[in-house]
C-alpha cells in the first residue's frame, strides 16, 4: 500500500506539473496554429458548398472554455503517462533524475517520434486515411518501438540487438496508411510549423515529465 501510495502521489505532482508546462505551450504554439487552420477549413467548406460548415457534435466554445478543456486534458494525458513512468521507477530502485529523464525521452521516442514519422502531427484542413487504420498503424509503431528501445538498451546478445533494429524498422518499412491524393485546405507551410510545435512540445513535455516524475518518486517517501 506504501508504494502504492507513493506511486499514485509522485505521478499526480508530476504529471500536473508537466500537464500545465504542456498548456503553456500549447497556447503559445499549437493552439494559434489550430485556430489559423480552422480559418482556411471553414473557408475551403463555404467555397466547396456555399454554406459554412455546420459540425452537429458538440464542441467547447471558443475561448475559456476551450482554453480550459485543452488543460485539462493535458493534465489528464500528463497524469496518466506519470503513473506509467512512476511504475517502472518503482522497480529501479537505484533512481536517479538524469535517469528518470532518459525514461521520458524514451517515451517520448515510443508514443510520439517513431509514430510521426509516419503519421506526423495533423491541423484542421488536412485529409487523412481512414481513423481505424491510422489507429492500428500507431498502435503497432508505438508497441514496436517499445520492444526495440527494451532490446537494444536492456537486453545483452548481439541477436537481440539485431531483432530490436528489427523492431524498430518494421512499421515504416510497413508504411502507414496514406492517402493516395490529398489535398489540403491548410498551407503546407503551417502544416510543417504545426508539425515542427507539436513535436518539440511533446519532447519537452516527456523530459519534464520523467525527471519530475523521477525527482518527486524520490522525495516521497
Amino acid at each position: 500500500m506504501h508504494l502504492f501510495r507513493r506511486i499514485l502521489l509522485a505521478a499526480a505532482a508530476a504529471g500536473t506539473l508537466a500537464g500545465l508546462l504542456l498548456s503553456g505551450l500549447d497556447f503559445l504554439g499549437t493552439v494559434p496554429l489550430i485556430r489559423q487552420a480552422e480559418t482556411y477549413e471553414e473557408a475551403a467548406t463555404v467555397v466547396a458548398t456555399g454554406q459554412a460548415h455546420e459540425d452537429p457534435a458538440w464542441a467547447p466554445a471558443d475561448g475559456i472554455e476551450r482554453n480550459a478543456y485543452t488543460v485539462l486534458a493535458n493534465l489528464l494525458v500528463g497524469i496518466g503517462f506519470a503513473l506509467l513512468l512512476c511504475a517502472i521507477f518503482a522497480q529501479r530502485p537505484a533512481l536517479t533524475v538524469r535517469e528518470g529523464l532518459f525514461w521520458g525521452l524514451a517515451g517520448f521516442a515510443v508514443f510520439v517520434a517513431s509514430p510521426a514519422l509516419g503519421l506526423p502531427p495533423e491541423p484542421p484542413g488536412v485529409p487523412a486515411a481512414p481513423l481505424g487504420a491510422r489507429q492500428l498503424w500507431w498502435l503497432l509503431a508505438v508497441g514496436c518501438t517499445a520492444a526495440a528501445l527494451y532490446l537494444l538498451v536492456l537486453v545483452r546478445g548481439a541477436g537481440f540487438k539485431a531483432l530490436g533494429v528489427a523492431f524498430l524498422a518494421f512499421p515504416h518499412l510497413l508504411g502507414a496508411p496514406q492517402l493516395a491524393v490529398v489535398e489540403a485546405a491548410t498551407p503546407e507551410s503551417l502544416v510543417h510549423r504545426f508539425e515542427v510545435a507539436s513535436v518539440l512540445g511533446s519532447a519537452v513535455f516527456w523530459s519534464a515529465l520523467g525527471a519530475l516524475g523521477a525527482w518527486f518518486y524520490r522525495r516521497i517517501d
